[in-house]
């Protein structure tokens, strides 16, 4: 008997997979324990663009650093492009 699985996996758990993969720039689980995302908090306190510069500083300093690059460049993408839309909607 193999002490390997060789089973392939159905495609609802890739595609979970995916999703959770894809959610962990946009909108992480971990983010959203309770009813309102932090960033939400964050904004409403008029944290927002500060917040977001200091995380475009972290992820573009750690990412190649850290086993993820394109996640956390997408990231840096993520929190750029929210930084923009601060200054589009003043």
């Amino acid at each position: 008997m193999s002490n390997y699985d060789y089973r392939i996996p159905s495609v609802e758990a890739m595609t979970k997979a995916l999703l959770e993969k894809k959610e962990a720039v946009n909108h992480p689980s971990h983010y959203n324990s309770g009813e309102i995302e932090a960033i939400t908090i964050i904004e409403d306190q008029g944290l927002g663009e500060a917040f977001c510069s200091g995380n475009i500083i972290k992820y573009i300093m750690r990412y190649k650093h850290k086993g993820t690059p394109l996640e956390d460049l997408k990231k840096v993408k993520w929190y750029t492009e929210r930084l923009i839309s601060y200054y589009e909607n003043k």
